[in-house]
């Protein structure tokens, strides 16, 4: 199968007397990071990074090809 990854680095601070779970992560190849108060920030990041490289970004147009074979057989992946 062809794709791509991406890489998290994640720390996560659980606060036993306040209640409380923040963290900090970071998408390794943009090195786009954020502070996080819920999990849900975090989740929002993640999912914000998921989207398959662009043009702009190198890919080969072979690759864009079966990226886009790859959404018609199994619909939006990212």
């Amino acid at each position: 199968m062809t794709g791509y990854y991406n890489t998290f680095v994640v720390r996560i601070w659980c606060d036993k007397a306040e209640e409380t779970t923040r963290g900090h992560i970071q998408h390794v190849s943009s090195q786009d990071r954020i502070h996080f108060l819920n999990l849900e920030d975090m989740t929002d990041f993640i999912l914000s990074h998921l989207k398959p490289p662009s043009i702009e970004s190198g890919i080969s147009d072979e690759a864009q090809e079966k990226w886009v074979l790859l959404t018609e057989d199994y619909g939006d992946v990212g």
